[in-house]
């Protein structure tokens, strides 16, 4: 419905503040329901069923590339939103009336701060924060640097066509839906750490997708590859949940959103980049950022203790 440009600001800027909730709710929510070796497998469904919808777009891209097919996929996009809100009172349980696994009964009692958000910045949390949310920052820059270029790249520098870039797209989304509950089973296996590795292998996978691989084949694989590696990320949730207390959970969990303050800035520094010197190079941007990424993962404790 939306006619000029002011209006599409408004319009992105309103479902930005509303999506806010899902992974914050969801995450604070569910995974503190659960037992500590089965909370990254539980975040890798929620996470896998985003890998379903784009490998689904890929399809429709290959299938229906004109302009008009946008319209069509925009207002679709609203029906499982509009199917699945009212169930909500009825489907979602209420934190309230409910106590973490884990947690005692003098935590749950505890009476939060007035600005919760607050308290992740003491002290005693500081650091945490702060390197939780420089981790969910590199991925969030390295993510927007490389998928937000791709179809351009595909389409303009290495000149494919509309069905053979859905192929890769699609590709690439399955790699991450493999990638989901491959890290789940490893972080709830080995620990939270272990998905370090795969923001290591994220940059390598970046670079052979711009820098060695030459046919579709080798594209499709790299992208796989590349997928397969980021979304490590389903440690986030259940390590989130062990660093920080009952009460600060949902505050704790809305660090995986303060990412996107970084990856507005990945537009920016990615577009003079391209303007300059090509989208290759811009796209060559997330190799370092992942790789950053893994090595600040690194630096955080890890909380899985199979025995307790």
């Amino acid at each position: 419905l939306v006619s000029s440009y002011p209006q599409l600001l408004a319009q992105r800027f309103a479902l930005g503040l509303l999506l806010g909730a899902n992974f914050p709710v969801m995450c604070a929510i569910y995974i503190g329901l659960f037992p500590p070796a089965m909370r990254a497998k539980l975040t890798a469904i929620g996470q896998g069923s985003y890998s379903v919808a784009v490998i689904a777009l890929g399809y429709a891209y290959g299938l229906h590339s004109d302009a008009d097919s946008w319209h069509l996929r925009l207002l679709a996009s609203a029906i499982p939103a509009l199917l699945l809100a009212p169930l909500i009172p009825l489907l979602v349980p209420d934190d309230r009336r409910l106590i973490a696994w884990g947690a005692d009964d003098g935590e749950a009692a505890s009476v939060p701060m007035k600005h919760p958000i607050l308290e992740l910045f003491t002290p005693a949390l500081r650091r945490l924060t702060l390197l939780m949310f420089a981790v969910v920052s590199m991925n969030f820059f390295g993510y927007q640097a490389f998928a937000g270029w791709t179809t351009l790249n595909l389409s303009q520098e290495r000149l494919l066509s509309a069905e053979a870039i859905g192929g890769l797209v699609t590709a690439q989304f399955a790699g991450a839906l493999i990638g989901c509950f491959f890290w789940g089973w490893c972080c709830d296996r080995f620990g939270r750490r272990t998905g370090a590795w795969g923001f290591i292998a994220a940059a390598f996978a970046g670079y052979a997708y711009l820098y060695i691989a030459q046919d579709i084949r080798q594209l499709a694989f790299a992208g796989f590859a590349w997928g397969f590696a980021i979304n490590a990320s389903v440690a986030w949730a259940a390590w989130i949940v062990e660093l920080f207390s009952d009460r600060l959970r949902s505050s704790a969990m809305s660090i995986y959103n303060w990412g996107r303050i970084v990856s507005m800035t990945a537009p920016l520094i990615t577009g003079s980049i391209a303007e300059a010197a090509g989208l290759q190079l811009a796209m060559a941007a997330a190799i370092p950022a992942f790789g950053i990424g893994g090595l600040i993962w690194l630096m955080l404790p890890e909380t899985l203790n199979r025995k307790r």
